[in-house]
């Protein structure tokens, strides 16, 4: 009798409805939530010059998020400028004092957007959230070479872009 009221309750069990978080209320974790991508339309760019990348970030996750999709200890994004030999390019004076009023340290060469605080509403799957970034208003891009750019989110990369700074 005891095996038979075993069997019965791990039958239950095994055939109930799968109930997905979604269904549920709940939000997945951040992870793979957004695609990642940045484009620019100058590719060379006089020095001095400002320097502007566009970011999108575009919800794959299959159902609406809500924004802020952050923590507020996350950033939004990241900004990643290196050299063409890979080594980070010093950040500008303003990207020093915004990394000093922040709370969590981020690697050289890496630059925390925190733009999520500004951005209300919800992101439909498939919905793309677009903006642009002054990447010369962060980063030193003083001396004339070749750059590369990348944004990251949370596990994610996004395509790199290269700027050539010219005289």
């Amino acid at each position: 009798m005891r095996t038979l009221g075993t069997l019965i309750l791990l039958s239950t069990v095994f055939t109930l409805p799968a109930i997905t978080d979604a269904q549920a209320g709940k939000t997945t974790p951040e992870l793979h939530q957004f695609a990642i991508a940045i484009s620019t339309k100058n590719k060379s760019v006089k020095t001095g010059s400002s320097v502007i990348v566009e970011v999108a970030l575009t919800n794959v996750s299959g159902f609406k998020i809500m924004l802020p999709a952050g923590d507020g200890e996350a950033p939004w994004y990241t900004i990643e400028v290196r050299r063409k030999d890979g080594t980070p390019v010093p950040e500008s004076q303003l990207a020093q004092a915004r990394k000093r009023e922040s709370t969590k340290s981020l690697p050289p060469g890496t630059f925390k957007v925190d733009n999520y605080s500004r951005i209300m509403g919800e992101l439909q799957p498939g919905e793309t959230l677009k903006e642009k970034v002054v990447i010369s208003d962060l980063y030193d891009l003083s001396q004339l070479g070749e750059y590369s750019i990348v944004a990251r989110r949370v596990g994610e990369k996004s395509n790199a872009v290269s700027i050539n700074i010219i005289p």
